[in-house]
């Protein structure tokens, strides 16, 4: 596991682990591989949770019957309801004995919740420590050219797998040209984006970070405001892509209408 000291140093010092462990960063930031880790260390049997509160019912009935330890994981923390959530506090405020609570978010939670946990934030990657991924993939040489386009592992095993080259370059054709593009054919901008499980598409936060990375470029060359204030609201896009349930083409349309404005 490249990073995470702070998490190291916990998972070392643990005879056995918390009850309730909520692990909060954004895709790609480490999270499973630290669940990874716990499981790994443990050995206790494990069991992944669904998000529904007839679903956690049942993990609290179950949770309360078996004698062994397990491990009751949560990949998918962000959506559950707030029934789900209500019932799931019942069970952490008094865990049995041998049930151990994992729960993987990106959004913050309910304090009720959080205050019941070991909370741990992953931690932001240093540059040599992505330098290091570039380099065991044998890509070293790419990082000095698009290291800053990933912010953490995860992104950076997506990128090296995306057509990055293409994506590249359609970002710069959209800074370049959007201002001239019909309205109507704006929206036509993200048929090439996996918004729907389309997984022939392009990943959306791949493609952010190299609109960021190409919005950031282009302003350092002509230090046009403009450019600074397209990269606040792709920021904004980003935001709002991790509410549960948005609708992703509604706020890319949004974003897209303001950008052809703005440029």
């Amino acid at each position: 596991m490249i990073g995470q000291e702070r998490f190291k140093n916990y998972l070392s010092l643990w005879t056995n682990p918390p009850q309730f462990i909520i692990l909060q960063g954004e895709i790609g930031s480490g999270r499973s591989t630290i669940i990874e880790e716990i499981k790994n260390k443990f050995k206790f049997d494990c069991i992944t949770c669904g998000t529904s509160v007839d679903e956690v019912r049942e993990i609290i009935d179950l949770a309360r019957q078996l004698a062994h330890p397990t491990f009751y994981i949560f990949y998918n923390g962000d959506k559950l309801s707030l029934s789900a959530k209500n019932a799931l506090l019942k069970i952490v405020e008094e865990p049995p004995r041998n049930a151990y609570f994992i729960m993987r978010i990106e959004n913050a939670l309910l304090d009720t919740l959080r205050n019941r946990a070991f909370y741990y934030t992953i931690e932001n990657y240093k540059a040599n420590e992505l330098k290091d991924f570039f380099k065991q993939n044998n890509k070293e040489e790419l990082f000095s050219k698009y290291g800053t386009i990933c912010k953490n592992i995860g992104q950076i095993k997506t990128f090296l797998q995306s057509p990055y080259e293409d994506i590249i370059s359609y970002c710069e054709t959209i800074i370049q040209m959007i201002s001239q593009v019909a309205q109507g054919n704006i929206f036509n901008i993200t048929n090439k984006l996996n918004l729907k499980e389309d997984l022939t598409k392009w990943d959306v936060t791949t493609f952010i970070n190299i609109l960021e990375w190409t919005l950031n470029n282009t302003y350092k060359e002509t230090k046009q405001d403009k450019y600074f204030q397209a990269i606040f609201r792709l920021n904004n896009v980003r935001s709002q892509l991790r509410i549960n349930g948005v609708n992703k083409q509604a706020v890319f349309d949004n974003f897209l209408l303001g950008l052809k404005d703005l440029l």
